[in-house]
């Protein structure tokens, strides 16, 4: 073979070497690369599903808060709306995609006004369908950033309570501590007054004084015995039960012990399958407070209906005690459930205060519902019988 045939060889050889070099780490950087994208994609695919679980978490936990959540883009049009802001607002269904200051004027006006700086984040306002105030406070998505607004809606009437709840337990220990220095004088006194009501010295005047004496020595030995058992809080122990078989021997126990007719005490569970969830002797207790109280307030023949039922929305179970009575003076009214307040002059003024404090304990509320000329409607609301939590 000539030189030059073995030189063009050598050149096509060596570029052939080249050339599957080249195809050999073209390959291998390939198979990297391919195997680096399988590894990207099982990771992006792991974020995705972290990340829809974390958002399915987020509207879990907003949706069982009792205070009422919305997100509004800046267009102000609903973005999430949980089942509290549903109940507050007195909505049926969720506002998703429409605006909220269409339903909401004076909503419109507050988110102006704080938009724009004239205004402080939280108001008090008027709900758009219900005739109640709720709280309203506004807050950016992001600081500095007017692409979102997160609003909290809070029921004004629930606030208040619990600051006043906050005032009522602070008095009541020092109520407490008052009633223990009390107990020892007024025992002596009405030991003393008892020996002198039995003295052969004593008349007739004499002895009406001493019952007098000892009348409101009992009297106040019942208010001591009340603030003591607010002081204690004895133990509670929530149970969950069925509570029309409970309100049925409540009742039955009721009208044997007053010496009722059977159609003195009307009795109503909607659906019959409600549970709640509370401790059986201080539901007890409070409900035959109340019942004592529509009995005795209620015009000529006592008559008094009990009806328990299950919030729509939050499917919370309640139970009205309803009296066919005067009602409530609405200066009296305001102040219900506050100490040493009553309708009666010989009442302790103490029974409504120590029933609220019961269900406080049991993650309750007691409230006047509904008051007029031919009645008033004190409501039991109880916690949610799935979504008690407890603190020890």
């Amino acid at each position: 073979m000539p030189l030059a045939g073995l030189r063009s060889a050598g050149r096509r050889l060596h570029q052939a070497g080249l050339l599957g070099a080249a195809f050999f780490a073209t390959a291998y950087v390939g198979h990297g690369l391919a195997r680096r994208l399988r590894t990207s994609e099982a990771h992006a695919a792991r974020q995705a599903t972290d990340l829809e679980n974390l958002a399915r978490l987020n509207e879990r936990i907003v949706q069982r808060m009792r205070s009422g959540i919305l997100v509004l883009d800046r267009d102000s049009r609903v973005r999430l709306m949980n089942d509290a802001a549903l109940a507050l607002l007195g909505r049926a269904r969720p506002l998703s995609g429409q605006q909220l200051t269409e339903h909401w004027p004076e909503f419109e006006a507050h988110a102006r006004a704080w938009d724009s700086g004239q205004a402080a984040a939280t108001r008090l306002l008027r709900s758009p369908a219900r005739d109640a105030e709720v709280l309203v406070s506004l807050a950016a998505l992001a600081p500095g950033s007017r692409e979102g607004t997160l609003v909290f809606v809070e029921d004004a009437a629930e606030t208040r309570q619990r600051a006043q709840q906050l005032k009522l337990a602070s008095l009541g220990r020092l109520t407490a501590s008052i009633a223990h220095e009390v107990r020892n004088p007024l025992g002596a006194i009405s030991h003393a007054a008892q020996l002198l009501s039995e003295s052969e010295a004593t008349n007739d005047e004499d002895r009406r004084l001493m019952r007098i004496i000892q009348d409101h020595s009992g009297r106040v030995n019942r208010i001591i015995e009340n603030v003591l058992r607010i002081g204690r809080r004895d133990g509670t122990a929530p149970e969950v039960f069925a509570i029309e078989p409970w309100l049925r021997t409540f009742v039955a126990d009721l009208i044997e012990r007053r010496q009722l007719a059977s159609e003195q005490v009307l009795l109503a569970v909607e659906p019959g399958d409600i549970r709640v969830v509370m401790d059986p002797t201080q539901l007890h207790q409070v409900l035959w407070n109340l019942c004592e109280n529509a009995l005795r307030y209620s015009s000529g023949s006592p008559l008094l209906t009990l009806w328990c039922g299950r919030k729509p929305i939050s499917e919370r179970p309640y139970l009205d005690v309803m009296d066919h009575g005067p009602g409530i003076p609405e200066d009296i009214a305001a102040h219900v459930f506050e100490p040493f307040v009553s309708r009666d002059s010989g009442g302790t003024g103490l029974g409504l205060y120590i029933a609220s404090e019961l269900c406080e304990c049991n993650q309750a509320s007691l409230n006047l519902h509904a008051s007029g000329p031919n009645g008033c409607t004190f409501r039991i609301g109880f916690a949610h019988p799935g979504r008690q939590q407890w603190i020890a």
